[in-house]
């Protein structure tokens, strides 16, 4: 969290406004946040304008016009929010941008999120070297399901493997897994090639409605004008337990399922089924 709709509900809220505008100042706070050397990393940034802000899995690209780019990964609790000048920054405030009249602020409760800086012409490899598959929206059927069927595991751990589908994070592996009545302990090898087809179109039609209802809130997330989410009202599964599902009326569980959290139906969901 954030996954893929929620990164991408910021790069669509925060294009029309940083889109062409030159970095004026840059204030870094928990040097940490940054993977360079700050001094460094401030001199290539300063005095840039920004050509392009983009999206790649759950990465945020911000392409610079002396052909460096700015990468940043949100991980657990990042913020990436603008605001009008002049505004202060909290203690949980790690980095600035500074613009003529606002400024972009980086807030990261749990401080895991980090900023690279990297050549523009080296960004696919950039996504290479991270073995990162084709995003989440545009990846096709055969290479999904040649990624998928080269792993000996279960549903839940595939689905969120990045090497095997980019963007998908534990909130739409838990939704998609709900709609297709699919055991997030069902063996991967035992899909058929139709359960594959459907997986792949469900996943895409999750993904697409989450955008659309700019992203889910539940803790920590917020679009780039630090207002919430609204995909949260529409969950079916993810932190549903104790609740009727929705296709049977069977009271949605919880286990820890691949390291993280998972809530599905026991009985449409069920291993066998």
């Amino acid at each position: 969290m954030p996954e893929l709709p929620e990164v991408e509900t910021i790069v669509r809220g925060l294009a029309p406004k940083i889109e062409g505008q030159k970095i004026r100042d840059l204030k870094i706070y928990y040097p940490k946040i940054v993977r360079e050397n700050p001094v460094i990393f401030q001199k290539k940034v300063l005095q840039q304008k920004i050509k392009k802000i983009w999206r790649y899995g759950k990465y945020i690209f911000l392409g610079l016009d002396n052909n460096w780019t700015v990468v940043l990964h949100l991980r657990m609790t990042g913020q990436l929010i603008w605001v009008e000048l002049p505004y202060p920054a909290d203690k949980h405030t790690h980095l600035e941008l500074y613009f003529d009249t606002f400024k972009l602020i980086y807030r990261d409760v749990r401080k895991f999120g980090r900023f690279e800086l990297i050549q523009t012409k080296q960004v696919l490899e950039y996504i290479k070297q991270k073995k990162l598959a084709t995003d989440a929206l545009e990846i096709t059927e055969v290479e999904f399901s040649k990624n998928l069927t080269r792993k000996k595991t279960y549903l839940k751990a595939a689905l969120l493997d990045q090497t095997i589908i980019a963007g998908l994070g534990n909130i739409y592996v838990d939704e998609t897994l709900m709609r297709e009545k699919l055991s997030p302990k069902f063996p991967v090898a035992k899909l058929s090639q139709s359960q594959i087809r459907s997986l792949l179109k469900t996943a895409k039609q999750v993904l697409k409605e989450a955008i659309l209802s700019k992203g889910t809130s539940i803790v920590d997330y917020v679009t780039s004008d630090g207002s919430t989410g609204n995909f949260q009202v529409k969950l079916r599964a993810y932190k549903q337990s104790g609740q009727p599902c929705y296709h049977c009326g069977t009271l949605i569980v919880r286990e820890k399922i691949a390291g993280r959290g998972t809530y599905f139906c026991p009985k449409c969901q069920a291993p066998c089924a």
